[in-house]
């Protein structure tokens, strides 16, 4: 991943993570629901073929019962992530 990306990932996170604000499971839950809203606004072809896929790493927050229930109620793909990469 090159740093230009890096720093567009960066910026975003930044702009939807309210300072001192912890990422738990609830709140990652908030913005995945967000997120789909979002494709299914944008890219509607993808989102009625199911064909967008979620790439997230391990963090307990992404790992979560609750996390991994909803993304199966609502059938999202979700890439393997490599145990190396880091963003």
């Amino acid at each position: 991943m090159d740093d230009d990306h890096v720093e567009k990932v960066l910026a975003v996170i930044r702009k939807n993570i309210p300072h001192g604000e912890t990422v738990n499971k609830e709140f990652y839950l908030n913005v995945l629901k967000r997120l789909m809203a979002a494709v299914r606004r944008k890219r509607p072809e993808a989102w009625t073929n199911i064909t967008w896929m979620l790439h997230h790493n391990n963090a307990p927050a992404h790992a979560s019962l609750l996390i991994r229930e909803f993304l199966t109620e609502h059938e999202t793909t979700v890439a393997p992530s490599h145990p190396t990469l880091k963003i």
